[in-house]
């Protein structure tokens, strides 16, 4: 259960905490809020023994998680929307798909970088951009590489070219079923 790792289990403390600090009406508008975020974290736990009991996708997930900085979501996030990876010839094209390359804006024989590419998958580029951060927070060899990249051309194409260096084992092991 990710929910019960991140914390959620003060909510409790937390308002006695608050009881104790605000006025009357203050604390009962903090008791209906801190309600909403049990009924919530509810909703979430319902979510996730869902996506659990799945067993082709629990699969793929396990095998993704020993990649550097993928964690239960983002391994999640990226089976779920890649589905067949067989309809990527090769890592040229999947690493595209992810939005991990620059864009292009050629006009009259110039040839120009764009930034903010919008071509692709927003999501998959959002979970290898996390699973970076991540892999450099965590791992030294990631960390040394983020902080060389980071000098020449600043943190977040640093960050971009570390999910990229993600993405061919990402489709290695998607490919292994």
């Amino acid at each position: 259960m990710i929910v019960q790792d991140v914390g959620w289990r003060y909510l409790d403390r937390l308002g006695e905490f608050l009881q104790q600090q605000l006025p009357e009406v203050a604390w009962m508008e903090a008791q209906l809020l801190l309600d909403q975020i049990r009924l919530t974290q509810n909703h979430i736990i319902a979510l996730e023994k869902a996506i659990e009991q799945q067993t082709g996708f629990h699969e793929n997930v396990e095998r993704l998680k020993v990649l550097p900085g993928f964690g239960l979501v983002c391994a999640w996030t990226v089976v779920a929307e890649i589905g067949d990876i067989a309809r990527f010839p090769s890592d040229k094209q999947f690493v595209s798909y992810c939005r991990l390359v620059p864009g292009s804006k050629d006009s009259g024989g110039k040839h120009r970088h764009r930034s903010k590419n919008k071509d692709g998958n927003r999501y998959l580029r959002i979970a290898f951009n996390q699973a970076a951060i991540v892999a450099y927070r965590d791992y030294p060899v990631v960390k040394e590489h983020f902080k060389k990249v980071k000098r020449r051309s600043g943190k977040h194409v640093a960050r971009t070219v570390v999910g990229k260096e993600l993405v061919p084992s990402t489709r290695d092991l998607a490919d292994a079923e």
